[in-house]
Protein backbone atom coordinates (compact mmCIF):
# COMPACT_ATOMS: atom_id res chain seq x y z
CA UNK A 1 0.00 0.00 0.00
CA UNK A 2 1.12 3.50 -0.84
CA UNK A 3 1.93 6.52 1.18
CA UNK A 4 -1.31 8.21 -0.04
CA UNK A 5 -3.67 4.63 0.57
CA UNK A 6 -2.11 4.66 4.06
CA UNK A 7 -3.23 8.16 4.65
CA UNK A 8 -6.26 8.17 3.17
CA UNK A 9 -6.90 5.16 5.22
CA UNK A 10 -6.11 6.81 8.04
CA UNK A 11 -8.03 9.36 7.72
CA UNK A 12 -11.25 7.25 7.58
CA UNK A 13 -10.36 5.52 10.59
CA UNK A 14 -10.26 9.23 12.35
CA UNK A 15 -13.27 10.55 11.07
CA UNK A 16 -15.65 7.19 12.28
CA UNK A 17 -13.96 7.48 15.51
CA UNK A 18 -14.89 11.06 15.65
CA UNK A 19 -18.54 9.78 14.64
CA UNK A 20 -18.68 9.48 10.80
CA UNK A 21 -20.38 5.93 9.98
CA UNK A 22 -19.70 6.95 6.29
CA UNK A 23 -16.19 6.59 6.91
CA UNK A 24 -16.36 3.09 7.61
CA UNK A 25 -18.72 2.62 5.14
CA UNK A 26 -15.52 3.75 2.23
CA UNK A 27 -13.10 2.10 4.53
CA UNK A 28 -15.14 -1.46 3.87
CA UNK A 29 -15.93 -0.63 0.05
CA UNK A 30 -11.92 -0.17 -0.21
CA UNK A 31 -10.48 -3.24 1.79
CA UNK A 32 -13.57 -5.84 1.36
CA UNK A 33 -12.24 -7.42 -1.96
CA UNK A 34 -8.74 -7.70 -0.63
CA UNK A 35 -10.15 -9.13 2.21
CA UNK A 36 -12.25 -11.60 0.34
CA UNK A 37 -9.06 -12.17 -2.55
CA UNK A 38 -6.70 -12.81 1.11
CA UNK A 39 -9.45 -15.51 2.27
CA UNK A 40 -9.72 -17.48 -1.10
CA UNK A 41 -5.90 -17.60 -1.31
CA UNK A 42 -6.21 -19.44 2.50
CA UNK A 43 -9.12 -22.21 1.79
CA UNK A 44 -9.87 -21.92 -1.63
CA UNK A 45 -13.86 -21.78 -1.49
CA UNK A 46 -15.48 -18.52 -1.87
CA UNK A 47 -18.57 -18.86 -0.27
CA UNK A 48 -16.22 -19.35 2.92
CA UNK A 49 -13.83 -16.85 1.69
CA UNK A 50 -16.69 -14.52 2.06
CA UNK A 51 -17.77 -15.36 5.56
CA UNK A 52 -14.18 -15.44 6.55
CA UNK A 53 -14.04 -11.39 5.27
CA UNK A 54 -17.58 -10.69 6.58
CA UNK A 55 -16.25 -12.26 10.13
CA UNK A 56 -13.34 -10.31 10.21
CA UNK A 57 -15.11 -6.75 9.68
CA UNK A 58 -17.44 -7.74 12.71
CA UNK A 59 -13.89 -7.85 14.96
CA UNK A 60 -12.06 -4.97 12.61
CA UNK A 61 -15.80 -3.28 13.50
CA UNK A 62 -15.80 -3.83 17.40
CA UNK A 63 -12.21 -2.80 17.59
CA UNK A 64 -11.71 0.36 15.54
CA UNK A 65 -12.86 2.74 17.93
CA UNK A 66 -9.95 1.65 20.38
CA UNK A 67 -7.37 1.82 17.10
CA UNK A 68 -4.82 4.03 19.00
CA UNK A 69 -2.09 4.23 15.70
CA UNK A 70 -4.66 4.41 12.91
CA UNK A 71 -1.34 4.64 10.28
CA UNK A 72 -1.06 0.76 11.27
CA UNK A 73 -4.36 -0.26 9.76
CA UNK A 74 -3.11 -2.31 6.54
CA UNK A 75 0.25 -2.77 7.58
Amino acid sequence: MNKKQRLRDCKLILDYQSGNTDALSILVQHWHKTFCDKAYWLVKDADVAKDIAQDSWGVIISKIGQLKNPESFGG
